[in-house]
């Protein structure tokens, strides 16, 4: 995916969509750990141009659960509605911000403790594949534009 803008409020890459069931574990500063049924796991992602640092980029990742679930209403006639809620929650406190300078690029991608399931670097940043599980790497690289490209 690229995106081109001056600045960009919310972009939201999905990870991992249509996930049946999901268990995250997150030291804050204990351990808590959350089961989520069917869910998609997303990046709210914004940047921006860093204040006093023409050419920079401002880059924040928030993780953000997305939760669906179903609800089935019956009629007195026994007619059934199903109703569906999408409830995300993000993960305020594992937000990254970084300033990335015009000559450099950033890279988000699992550690090593994505070997355990209930990883937050697991649940968003790998995928399983036909014989393997697969690591999705994030290539951040800021371009400068001129008011002409704009």
């Amino acid at each position: 995916m690229t995106t081109t803008a001056t600045e960009v409020p919310l972009v939201e890459l999905e990870m991992r969509p249509d996930l049946p069931a999901q268990t995250i574990a997150v030291y804050n500063p204990d351990l808590q750990m959350r089961d989520y049924d069917a869910s998609s796991n997303v990046f709210n992602m914004s940047f921006q141009p860093t204040p006093r640092e023409p050419g920079s980029l401002r880059l924040t990742l928030a993780p953000m659960i997305r939760s669906h679930r179903k609800h089935f209403q019956f009629t007195q006639l026994n007619n059934e509605t199903e109703l569906q809620y999408i409830s995300p929650e993000t993960f305020y406190d594992l937000k990254l911000r970084v300033d990335i300078p015009r000559d450099r690029f950033f890279i988000v991608m699992p550690s090593a403790d994505a070997r355990f399931e209930t990883s937050v670097g697991r649940a968003f940043l790998t995928k399983d594949g036909p014989l393997d599980r697969l690591e999705q790497i994030l290539l951040i690289i800021p371009r400068a534009m001129t008011n002409e490209a704009k």
